[in-house]
């Protein structure tokens, strides 16, 4: 399963693993992709990688950054931290735009 959200002015997708018949999954991710004209310098997304802890950088073939951030969810997970994970990752997308002038 995968589903389209946004937050923090970003479009995301969360994509479902471990899951059987589309349900119990064992784990999420979030993941938000920017299609920048220039690319991004490496620099800035090690710089981003170095300095935070959650939410992982990287680049794909042009250089456009992508931020993931993982979240287990095997034995179930509590609403509460649930909604802490998503404010977690809704702050993160705002922090991450700001970095790379977004």
């Amino acid at each position: 399963p995968k589903i389209k959200s946004a937050a923090g002015g970003a479009n995301f997708s969360i994509y479902f693993y471990g899951c059987e018949s589309g349900k119990d999954c064992t784990s999420i991710q979030f993941s938000a992709g920017f299609d920048t004209p220039n690319g991004l310098d490496l620099a800035v997304a090690n710089d981003w990688n170095t300095r935070k802890r959650y939410g992982k950088v990287y680049l794909d073939d042009e250089r456009d950054p992508y931020i993931e951030m993982d979240i287990d969810m095997e034995g179930g997970i509590r609403t509460e931290l649930f909604a802490d994970n998503l404010g977690t990752w809704d702050r993160m997308l705002s922090d991450f735009k700001k970095h790379i002038d977004w």
